[in-house]
């Protein structure tokens, strides 16, 4: 006799689900490329590290959205932070 309480249906994740999703992973890689610039990582640097932890994140599973737009964040935030080096973070 099945008990309806027993009984589970996976339900698919809905758009706005994925978006939250997305929308936290491109947030992480861009604290994570603020944080390496502070440290006085490179650009190029930076970047290889970002990708190699986002294969290492996810090497179970098949490669998230944002990993087309990684190397796009990481400019970004170079660009705007002025990347010189390393050093004290400067507050704006």
């Amino acid at each position: 006799m099945p008990f309806s309480w027993n009984q589970t249906e996976a339900s698919k994740p809905s758009h706005a689900k994925q978006d939250k999703a997305l929308q936290m992973y491109e947030a992480e890689v861009y604290q994570r490329a603020a944080l390496l610039m502070r440290l006085g990582y490179s650009l190029k640097e930076a970047t290889s590290r970002l990708q190699s932890n986002a294969s290492w994140d996810f090497e179970i599973n098949a490669m998230p959205k944002f990993s087309s737009r990684l190397k796009k964040i990481v400019e970004k935030v170079y660009k705007q932070k002025g990347a010189v080096g390393g050093g004290a973070p400067t507050l704006e």
